[in-house]
């Protein structure tokens, strides 16, 4: 994802990108996702954070989309995405400087857990309002602060998940991934994810979670897997991700 060319921060997610999984994980969510998505009205597609453009490409595929753009940081994984045939240009999405495109140029923007990396989620949200056409949507997705999970763990003193508060150690919850921590800084909860769009005005169409958990290993695995489920059907705004659609 696009983050930063100042050097701390360039060094950060150049270093956490070594330790990354393949895009295999990138699929399964997308494809949880097609529901929100409208093929045929969103020729002009934009992917903040596009990665190695292998989820990109996926929605691209799906909406039938002409104009086909993403934006990252990663050198990389850009020239990755421009072998799928994807636009793909390098930004500094922590710059205030306007991303490289005119008002009003796409239907459809997509942003994937990019939003929760960003010193300004301000910035972001305004250059989405600027770019979107008269009628055009969005869809971002993030960690969610009010999950199910963290707050039983909150319960216990415990640091809630995918929440960070080192850039070289994972602390606070015996629980929490190993590994580099993914650099998250803002971190929303529902009413929040709701409120601040429409300050930049976006409307809150549909708000919504996704599950995240993978193959379940052992008896709490397992458990954890039917709490996600029978969550994610009764009350979705409690799952790990947060899922929102934005109408310009």
């Amino acid at each position: 994802m696009s983050i930063g060319q100042n050097n701390s921060i360039a060094a950060f997610y150049e270093f956490a990108d070594s330790s990354r999984h393949s895009s295999t994980s990138d699929k399964r969510r997308v494809h949880s996702l097609l529901t929100l998505l409208e093929p045929g009205q969103s020729d002009s597609f934009l992917d903040i954070g596009c990665y190695d453009g292998t989820k990109t490409a996926m929605i691209a595929g799906y909406l039938r989309s002409e104009i086909v753009y993403g934006v990252d940081f990663l050198r990389e994984r850009l020239q990755q995405a421009m072998a799928r045939g994807i636009s793909a240009i390098n930004v500094d999405l922590n710059a205030t400087t306007p991303l490289p495109f005119n008002d009003r140029t796409f239907d459809f923007i997509f942003v994937g857990d990019v939003i929760e990396h960003l010193f300004s989620p301000d910035y972001l949200l305004q250059e989405i309002s600027r770019l979107l056409r008269p009628g055009g949507y969005a869809v971002l997705t993030t960690p969610n602060l009010a999950s199910w999970r963290n707050r039983i763990v909150l319960l216990f003193g415990w640091q809630p998940f995918m929440t960070e508060v080192s850039t070289n150690y994972r602390v606070g919850n015996p629980y929490a991934l190993d590994g580099v921590p993914s650099g998250h800084i803002r971190i929303f909860s529902p009413r929040a994810m709701r409120e601040l769009p429409e300050k930049y005005g976006l409307r809150v169409e549909c708000l919504g979670g996704q599950i995240l958990s993978s193959a379940p290993q052992g008896i709490v695995g397992h458990l954890s897997q039917w709490v996600d489920y029978a969550v994610y059907a009764a009350y979705p705004t409690l799952c790990d991700e947060l899922v929102v659609k934005l109408r310009r």
